[in-house]
């Protein structure tokens, strides 16, 4: 990661804090089923999605896959095998890590829509 402003670029949304402290916590996580298992509300379980289904595109989750995992993949924050739904650490993780951890461990401080 090149500089401060980027690393609270990437933890500026609320999707992406809780892909990184999900990450802190397991090697990798299944897309998008991992971060709305942390707590986000979805609807019954359909097909499974996938970015290029144009009918029934969920803005969130066309948000997820357009948006913010390619930004943490360009920094190397994470590594994400597009064909699987899968979500790893990249090699920048250990970099953005104690941050997100420090973040994830102090949650009465911070507000109520942190993660």
């Amino acid at each position: 990661m090149s500089d401060v402003s980027t690393l609270f670029e990437l933890l500026a949304s609320d999707t992406r804090r809780r892909l990184l402290v999900a990450l802190c916590d397991v090697e990798s996580v299944q897309v998008p089923e991992g971060l709305l298992a942390r707590g986000q509300a979805r609807a019954p379980a359909g097909p499974s999605w996938s970015p290029t289904d144009d009918a029934e595109t969920d803005p969130q989750e066309l948000r997820l896959y357009h948006n913010h995992l390619p930004k943490l993949a360009a920094e190397d924050v994470i590594e994400w095998d597009r064909e699987a739904d899968v979500v790893s650490r990249g090699p920048a993780f250990e970099e953005i890590e104690p941050l997100v951890r420090l973040l994830a461990a102090n949650p009465q401080v911070l507000p109520d829509e942190f993660f």
